[in-house]
């Protein structure tokens, strides 16, 4: 049977944490220290299976989001949005990855920068590792359904429901747990390695619940426990563009059958499709360029923008502005385009003052002016700009914002 390595990364302190347990379940490697030195211990050493990677719970936000659908692409498409106020960067530089639906009908989600995210990964892929998955610590404590403490090696969990909760450092979590609820049910498991300080906590936390808490001692370290659980947690952080197929190492120290078939296969679709392939990817390179260039024109103002379709939906939404969006009010104004002989040449919007500029043709100048009066009538401020007369067409703009 295969191994199974988990591993847990601190990307403040660039150390890593290994486990592996071979195919019995007996405990293979076990370390700690730069990830270098994990390349180090298993450079000559054979070994196969999965690698599951654990990321401490500071590292990422919790959170929830209302979203009624059950089809995942519509979640994905809307979490950004309904999760945008509890983040403190640009919803851009961010990646989402999507749990379950809570009892409350709410989706759990949890928010990383991909800046954080892409040196974690390439930080572990410089020891050789390649996960499949990607997990939280926080959420891999067990969970009875009431508030569950684990307090391990200089670290404490507080787990408060099935995707919530924190976690800190030891020297932190006095603070922290004298802030829950009284009448708050309480399991407490203290791991092997918690020491002086995870005994210290567990006296305050009886106080402070006059000895309600349940607590548990366990002969299992803190790492050991959360790996025991991983899989109960369902929120995993390689989603999306991250997503990757399980990743086994067959062996560790050459080239299988197995993979040598799959590079043989690779070679040959990529001979087979590599002069579509660059014609594709040069298309694709001219449409980018094209469609930043008629964004730079667009928005001149606008700097370093990396998501061109979300900034276009942004200024079509008119960022929240008082005045409404584009998009409304460029709705309330063509509804009434029909049967009236006028022609749309142009639409102008400014997004700061929520004006919006047809240039529009007509075979008289009555009917611009009628055509003003009808988008008063409906509720809306509409100005003629300039009327100029041809040979038999007039010319004309009309200004309209909403009142």
């Amino acid at each position: 049977m295969p191994d199974r390595l988990f591993v847990r990364y601190f990307p403040e302190s660039d150390s890593l944490q290994w486990l592996m347990y071979d195919g019995e379940g007996n405990v293979k490697l076990r370390g700690e220290g730069p990830p270098e030195t994990f390349a180090d211990r298993t450079a000559e050493m054979n070994w196969s299976g999965s690698v599951s990677a654990l990321l401490p719970g500071e590292t990422v936000l919790l959170t929830s989001a209302d979203i009624p659908t059950r089809q995942r692409r519509q979640i994905q498409q809307a979490v950004p949005y309904m999760v945008e106020d509890d983040l403190a960067t640009e919803v851009e530089q961010c990646h989402f990855a999507i749990g379950e639906r809570l009892p409350d009908g709410e989706i759990s989600v949890a928010a990383i920068e991909r800046g954080t995210l892409d040196q974690i990964l390439e930080r572990l892929s410089a020891a050789g590792l390649a996960p499949g998955s990607m997990k939280l610590d926080t959420l891999c404590v067990p969970f009875d359904g009431t508030t569950s403490v684990l307090i391990e090696h200089g670290r404490v969990h507080v787990k408060t429901g099935p995707a919530s909760g924190l976690s800190l450092e030891t020297a932190l979590a006095g603070t922290a747990l004298g802030l829950l609820p009284e009448d708050a049910a309480v399991s407490v498991v203290t791991c092997a390695d918690g020491g002086d300080a995870g005994e210290v906590l567990v006296a305050q936390l009886e106080a402070e619940t006059d000895g309600a808490a349940q607590v548990d001692v366990s002969d299992a370290e803190g790492l050991d426990l959360l790996c025991a659980n991983y899989g109960q947690s369902e929120l995993d952080l390689l989603q999306g563009e991250y997503e990757v197929d399980e990743v086994t190492a067959v062996d560790s120290n050459g080239w299988s059958l197995v993979w040598k078939l799959g590079v043989a296969v690779f070679a040959l679709q990529v001979l087979l499709f590599a002069g579509e392939g660059l014609y594709l990817g040069t298309l694709a390179d001219q449409y980018d360029a094209d469609a930043r260039a008629l964004y730079a024109r667009t928005f001149p103002k606008d700097r370093n923008v990396r998501d061109v379709r979300a900034r276009w939906q942004s200024h079509l939404r008119g960022g929240g502005g008082e005045k409404g969006g584009f998009l409304q009010v460029f709705g309330a104004a063509v509804r009434h385009l029909p049967g009236s002989s006028l022609d749309a040449q142009n639409v102008n919007f400014n997004e700061s003052r929520g004006d919006l500029i047809l240039q529009l043709e007509a075979p008289r100048s009555e009917q611009l002016v009628g055509f003003s009066q009808t988008l008063g009538d409906a509720g809306l401020t509409a100005e003629i700009g300039t009327i100029n007369q041809a040979e038999d067409q007039v010319k004309g703009s009309i200004k309209v914002r909403l009142q």
